[in-house]
């Protein structure tokens, strides 16, 4: 399992417990799976000639210019001789964290001694990272580095611009995985110089509710997250038929063009057709059989308002926690469709938690490979992502007319495509017509408010669906 590295702090260095490793000079590492859980240990020389994953820190040392250090790396290494490469980097010892590995290059590779910022840990993706999971660290020092001539042949500091010229012109100067963490650098946090206005500070910028399933939204401060996971007041409500099915814009298109808010703090709700200038108002307790009538009468089929305040009626029963997405992902699917406008993005996806402060499909990275569901923090609140979810036909029409846009799904999907993250694990796209994540509660019982502060965590081999 990997460490999960605290922000700018300057840690002191750990040694491997030399007991545990066999009497040989070689390094032990350890050998780990797709989700970055340990499976055994094993030498350098059979990890990497059966190209199994495992782990490596790199750490980009600014100057005050802004201007990143890299290096080119000693004709004598064996992996990628002569190749320009992260300011510092290396392997993680068997039984070493991320952030330790870091400090240690640092020192041994640069003389320096510097605090250190955690930015990310890239997945590995085959021979593009190198078969390595790499952490990614950041550093400011204006310290003048003493190169190892074992490790490094020379290196200079250039401004980002200028390495990301190199990069694009001969990209077979570079390490593979220096490129993947330079593309992760530039996406995230751009031409900046290392400093805090260019890192990403997730925020819980907006918190949807359906209270009734499948009606209209209500846009609240704070919620309560219940035992069940689900946000409270969330799908409270639903609308059922004569067979027990949901009644929902799935199964009758007409609904899309019916403005109908149940408000569960008065328990009153508020219908009207679009051809209708008369907006009809019920108590929802006192009045229920008059609107169970109104919807009976415009479906054409028995209707019963059913209600369940513990656990709501959520489409993903084994992951009925909030669904999230990053407003740069609605603004960016918005870009794919001439003259959609980001409201209408949200109604059509109508997740539950806006995250601002990040980049296009931030949310793709809070589900793992295979079934592994990774943790992260809203407020006090701990979540896990379980999956990318899987869209239906109601996103395909317009939330106020229910008229179809054409080639919406197929447009869809190959933007998205297109644009998958690094970051995504793509095992879990069978198909591309996905977006928003599902999640489960960790812990619940506990409020979540606009403006809280959103943690992912890396300690990722303790959640499984």
């Amino acid at each position: 399992m990997a460490d999960q590295p605290s922000r700018s702090s300057l840690v002191k260095l750990e040694r491997l417990n030399v007991s545990s490793i066999p009497d040989s000079t070689e390094e032990l590492f350890d050998v780990v799976d797709q989700a970055d859980r340990v499976l055994r240990q094993a030498p350098r020389s059979q990890v990497h000639a059966n190209k199994w994953l495992h782990r490596a820190s790199h750490i980009f040392v600014f100057n005050s210019r802004g201007e990143l250090l890299i290096h080119r790396r000693s004709a004598t290494k064996d992996e990628c001789p002569l190749m320009f490469t992260s300011s510092a980097s290396g392997h993680l010892a068997a039984g070493e964290g991320y952030e330790v590995a870091a400090v240690r290059e640092l020192e041994e590779e640069l003389g320096l001694r510097s605090t250190i910022e955690f930015l990310t840990v890239l997945p590995a993706n085959g021979a593009g990272t190198s078969f390595e999971h790499s952490g990614l660290f950041r550093t400011t020092t204006d310290d003048v580095p003493t190169f190892d001539p074992g490790e490094i042949e020379s290196g200079e500091y250039l401004a980002l611009d200028v390495i990301h010229q190199r990069v694009s012109r001969n990209p077979e100067l570079f390490t593979p995985c220096f490129r993947a963490l330079f593309a992760w650098y530039l996406q995230h946090v751009g031409f900046q110089p290392s400093d805090s206005k260019g890192i990403e500070t997730p925020t819980l910028g907006q918190i949807t509710i359906y209270p009734l399933k499948s009606f209209d939204p209500l846009l609240i401060e704070k919620s309560l997250v219940l035992p069940s996971g689900a946000l409270q007041h969330d799908r409270q409500f639903a609308l059922i038929d004569d067979a027990g099915k949901i009644i929902n814009a799935k199964r009758f298109a007409a609904i899309h063009s019916w403005r109908v808010l149940l408000d569960p703090f008065t328990r009153t709700l508020s219908a009207r057709q679009s051809d209708d200038d008369v907006e009809h108002h019920w108590d929802v307790d006192k009045e229920r059989s008059l609107i169970e009538a109104w919807f009976c009468e415009r479906l054409a089929t028995g209707v019963q308002l059913v209600e369940d305040d513990q656990g709501g009626f959520p489409d993903d029963t084994s992951a009925p926690g909030p669904t999230v997405v990053s407003l740069a992902t609605y603004q960016t699917v918005a870009t794919w469709f001439p003259g959609m406008s980001l409201e209408s993005v949200r109604l059509r996806f109508r997740a539950n938690l806006e995250i601002h402060g990040v980049c296009p499909f931030w949310e793709d990275r809070l589900y793992g490979v295979g079934d592994l569901a990774r943790p992260f923090e809203v407020g006090g609140v701990q979540l896990a992502g379980t999956n990318p979810c899987q869209r239906c036909a109601v996103p395909t029409r317009d939330p106020s007319t229910g008229q179809v846009w054409p080639e919406f799904a197929k447009e869809f999907s190959r933007h998205r495509a297109d644009q998958l993250p690094t970051w995504a694990a793509r095992d879990r796209f069978d198909h591309f017509y996905r977006l928003t994540v599902n999640t489960r509660a960790i812990t619940a019982g506990t409020v979540i408010r606009v403006g809280d502060r959103v943690v992912q965590s890396f300690d990722t081999s303790s959640v499984s669906e």
